[in-house]
């Protein structure tokens, strides 16, 4: 009979596509497949969930982050006193949306950018 160890075959699985990615890291471009592999087999695996943050801005790092499935979003926070928003067809803002009024400014969240498979930062 065919044993088969699920859980090695969707590390290995999961491991190719991680090196796939890392070779499309511009700073690692010049590294050698074996040498990818390994640094996929030494990565941590985090699970996120949606609207759950991974870092603040301005804290200081030592990981990249690569997006294996779904995406994230990429936003700031910032006084949005006086800032004009578009309007989009939902009849929602495109630029931000204020959460909270402190003081006399209006913080809001703007999105900077959308990540999907394969991006990375850190």
């Amino acid at each position: 009979s065919l044993i088969i160890d699920v859980k090695e075959s969707v590390k290995v699985i999961i491991e190719s596509h991680i090196t796939n990615y890392l070779s499309r890291i511009p700073y690692l471009s010049n590294i050698k497949e074996s040498h990818l592999r390994m640094l996929a087999a030494m990565g941590h695996y985090e699970a996120k969930g949606a609207n759950e943050v991974v870092f603040n801005e301005g804290t200081k790092g030592s990981k990249v982050y690569i997006v294996l499935h779904c995406g994230a979003s990429v936003s700031t926070q910032k006084d949005v006193s006086g800032i004009k928003t578009s309007e989009s067809s939902s009849g929602g803002s495109e630029l931000c949306n204020t959460n909270r009024v402190d003081g006399n400014k209006s913080i809001g969240i703007i999105q900077i950018a959308n990540l999907k498979n394969g991006d990375y930062f850190g």
